[in-house]
């Protein structure tokens, strides 16, 4: 399919939805641990179909270990369903439209992220990008009120990719304890084009002030990467399963500040909240490639205990059916 063929979306009501989006070798990576007594299980690697919800590739100001193209084929080499590209500094609905040319048949998505680099909070921004086929829209990650009070400023990540001349406070989703005004604008453009609404770096409040507004529009939310920045117990995350939330687990463990749990805490959520609310990301910085990632995340995943039909669920059934992919399903849990 040219890039000339890729359909246009448009709003829901006004025109059809548009279809989907359709769709090198790296050095060796450390093995993930998964943090409790290892049992002598053969590798398994990726269940067929899994999709990565996070992926994060290159050109991008932080190291990546593949671009767009090297990722999406190495994904279709392996036999994945789908990607959805993830960039903290700029959109990528182009670069989904780019590496779904260079990997026919896989399913690739893009979004953007709601940081100041990109727009910020702005409907306009995510308008111009679900227009463009944009699947997911995520709140503030870097730029998030909620991430400079956990680390200290704007922009400081695990790589210290910051601004030393930003003062700012980072961008709240709160004023006056209510949402702000343009959320509400966000929310209706991201139902009217059957998107994702993502949480990004939102504190807990903001995350609950954020699905009461999507729950009456129909739109999903995802959580992202539960226990990274924010320290809640199992019993917070079940409470937001009756409200039909999703939770997006990442691939990367991690000791420091702030740590990333290992796999057996996953292993643990996904056991406490059901695996039809769970799907997996990526989200890893070179040297580690996203697709080797994601198998050496399901691997320690099974090392920990979690049933091969719970690994197929997160990777492959939840992201299907959160995809919209699943005939009238999308967004949707049974």
């Amino acid at each position: 399919m040219s890039l000339s063929e890729v359909p246009t979306p448009s709003p829901r009501g006004i025109l059809s939805p548009s279809a989907a989006l359709k769709g090198g070798p790296h050095a060796s990576r450390p093995a993930l641990q998964g943090g409790g007594p290892q049992q002598p299980l053969p590798p398994r690697g990726l269940p067929p179909g899994a999709f990565d919800l996070y992926c994060t590739t290159g050109p991008c100001i932080l190291p990546r270990a593949g671009d767009g193209f090297e990722v999406a084929q190495r994904a279709a080499a392996a036999g994945m369903g789908g990607l959805v590209f993830h960039n903290h500094h700029e959109g990528t609905v182009g670069r989904a439209a780019l590496a779904a040319h260079a990997a026919p048949g896989l399913r690739c998505y893009g979004g953007v992220v709601l940081n100041e680099y990109a727009g910020g909070l702005s409907r306009k921004t995510v308008y111009v990008a679900m227009l463009g086929g944009a699947k997911c829209i995520w709140m503030p990650t870097t730029d998030a009120h909620f991430h400079a009070q956990r680390l200290g400023g704007t922009g400081r990540s695990v790589a210290k990719v910051f601004d030393p001349l930003d003062t700012s406070p980072g961008l709240s989703l709160l004023e006056d304890g209510r949402l702000r005004r343009e959320l509400g604008e966000i929310a209706r453009v991201v139902a009217d084009f059957d998107g994702l609404l993502c949480t990004g770096h939102a504190s807990p409040d903001e995350i609950r002030a954020l699905i009461e507004l999507a729950q009456p529009l129909g739109v999903p939310v995802v959580v992202n990467h539960p226990y990274f920045l924010l320290d809640e117990p199992v019993d917070f995350f079940r409470s937001l399963v009756a409200e039909g939330v999703y939770f997006e687990l990442p691939s990367t463990t991690r000791a420091g500040s702030p740590p990333i749990p290992p796999a057996r805490r996953y292993v643990e959520l996904v056991q406490a909240l059901g695996s039809d609310c769970c799907t997996v990301g990526s989200e890893c910085m070179a040297p580690h490639h996203p697709v080797d990632r994601l198998a050496e995340f399901a691997d320690a995943l099974r090392v920990e205990g979690l049933a091969e039909a719970d690994v197929e669920a997160i990777f492959v059934q939840t992201p299907r059916r959160l995809l919209g992919l699943d005939q009238g399903s999308e967004g949707r849990r049974q």
